[in-house]
Parts: structure tokens; sequence; C-alpha cells
């Protein structure tokens, strides 16, 4: 098993979310391939990544603030 595909294990093992970013898509090949096959969002900046993090934090206390 390859980097690549122990990455895309994770979120299924700990049930938590991965985002990728910041990856030159050239330079990717098969391995984007993988993040989106495992369901893993590819984001083309920092910014971009980082707006998605921030919307995984609103929705964490959200849900906590359910019960």
């Amino acid at each position: 098993m390859d980097a690549t595909e122990i990455i895309c294990s994770l979120p299924r093992k700990y049930n938590k979310p991965i985002l990728a970013n910041m990856i030159p898509r050239a330079s990717v090949g098969p391995a984007l391939d993988l993040f989106q096959k495992a369901g893993i969002p590819f984001y083309a900046s920092q910014d971009e990544s980082a707006r998605a993090m921030y919307a995984l934090v609103r929705y964490a206390r959200i849900l906590a603030n359910r019960d």
C-alpha cells in the first residue's frame, strides 16, 4: 500500500474528514484520481482549503449545539 492509499483510508478508519490542496495537478497523476474516488475533496489554493476547513468547524459546532 502506498502513501496515497493510506491517506485515502484514513477518513473511514477515524471517521474524520480530510482535505487536499496545493498539489500541482500535473505532478499528481493517479493520486488525484484516488483522492476523488475516496471522496477526499481537492482544493487548488490555500484560500479554498481554509474556507472548507472553517466550514467543517462551523458544522461541528452546529452539531454540538443540537443536543
